[in-house]
């Protein structure tokens, strides 16, 4: 086997390994729900869940929390188990029942980063909004498209200068 027949294996496996991790999750609130743990003999959720898929505590917690909190939304949830739960964990805990349709949409066509970096700058902007902190003649917002993110800065001039070279460094290296 050369080294490239060895790496496209190696690949293909490790992709599968992630596809499998992320439906694992999807299966935790019903796991935790019937206690499957204890009826196969484990002492606790975390330890079923670290010697059958190698999930660590923290994501057992994370997938939990996330899914509770988009159990009520089934856009989300679609999502979910489109892209896993990481690609929703940004807008789980922000979204309502009336703007899950949005964020799902958001969630769907962003990358995980992306869409973080989209909700700490809507979170930012509506924050600047509620406290009046925005200046009138600086708070039209700048929302740019730079294959697919979205960044939301007070337009000044030296805010869009830091935005032209932030843009700039964000397209993708080929």
């Amino acid at each position: 086997m050369n080294i490239n027949e060895l790496h496209e294996q190696f690949s293909h496996y490790g992709k599968n390994a992630k596809e499998w991790l992320r439906k694992c999750a999807l299966l935790l609130p019903e796991i935790e729900k019937y206690q499957v743990w204890k009826e196969k003999g484990f002492n606790s959720i975390y330890e079923y869940t670290f010697k059958l898929a190698s999930m660590s505590k923290f994501q057992v917690d994370d997938a939990l929390r996330v899914l509770r909190n988009i159990n009520d939304k089934p856009e989300l949830l679609k999502i979910a188990k489109q892209k896993g739960v990481n690609a929703v964990r940004a807008v789980s805990s922000i979204a309502t029942k009336e703007t899950a349709p949005y964020w799902a949409k958001q969630a769907k066509r962003m990358s995980k980063n992306e869409l973080e970096m989209f909700v700490r700058e809507t979170r930012m902007a509506e924050e600047k909004t509620k406290t009046g902190s925005a200046n009138p003649l600086q708070t039209e917002l700048l929302s740019h498209s730079t294959n697919g993110v979205f960044l939301s800065f007070e337009q000044t001039t030296t805010e869009q200068k830091n935005f032209e070279s932030l843009s700039m460094n964000l397209k993708p290296q080929i």
